[in-house]
């Protein structure tokens, strides 16, 4: 895996590490690169770039630092770099895209119905074994159907 890849910047050697993305970013630009771009990047390519991989070790990636002989050791290990990359990000993109869709099946899955939890369902009372019905008596007029309260001994007298 590399860990940095390094190149002449007027006279002084620029040290660029992969994001976390496993892309590189040069000073100055606003865009990110694969290995393999940023090794081909003209302000890169004639200036020496180097690789230094986890292990320590530094390898040349072109010959005499002449872009037009590349070294085939680095070209293997920049292209295995940006293939390990790639199949992260796609496997990112997998794992995303299912967490998506079991958010979108949690949420459009119908509601239980909210029951309080006084009711109790197994131990309702038919109306007429409610207290207050045992105090209505039917009105003795056959006309009209009402049912009223006895109000005899309601305290309120007569009005």
């Amino acid at each position: 895996m590399i860990k940095t890849i390094s190149f002449l910047r007027d006279g002084k050697r620029v040290f660029l590490s992969p994001n976390h993305r496993g892309k590189f970013e040069i000073p100055g630009i606003r865009h990110s690169f694969t290995a393999r771009q940023l090794v081909d990047h003209p302000n890169v390519k004639d200036n020496d770039p180097t690789l230094t991989l986890d292990n320590g070790k530094k390898y040349r990636v072109f010959y005499a630092s002449n872009s037009n002989i590349p070294l085939v050791y680095p070209s293997v290990v920049i292209d295995n770099f940006d293939e390990m990359i790639q199949k992260r990000a796609e496997e990112s993109k997998v794992k995303i895209k299912k967490k998506v869709e079991e958010r979108k099946e949690e949420t459009t899955k119908p509601m239980n119905p909210i029951i309080p939890p006084f009711v109790n369902s197994s131990k309702t009372s038919a109306p007429s074994s409610l207290p207050f019905l045992n105090s209505l008596q039917p009105s003795s007029d056959d006309d009209d159907d009402f049912i009223y309260f006895d109000d005899e001994d309601d305290g309120l007298g007569d009005w």
